[in-house]
């Protein structure tokens, strides 16, 4: 199966938030981007906590 094409975005995070996402993102051997795009997708698919 074909990834699906990625694009470049940019966003604004405060300084402490995005070193405490990317520590915590690295202990589980991922990256903030994997993160991120888990969250988008949980997000628009109805599937968050809120």
């Amino acid at each position: 199966m074909a990834k699906p094409k990625m694009v470049m975005r940019s966003l604004r995070v405060p300084e402490k938030l995005w070193d405490a996402a990317k520590a915590k993102a690295e202990a589980q051997d991922l990256n903030v981007s994997d993160v991120v795009r888990e969250l988008l997708s949980d997000w628009v698919s109805g599937d968050d906590k809120e």
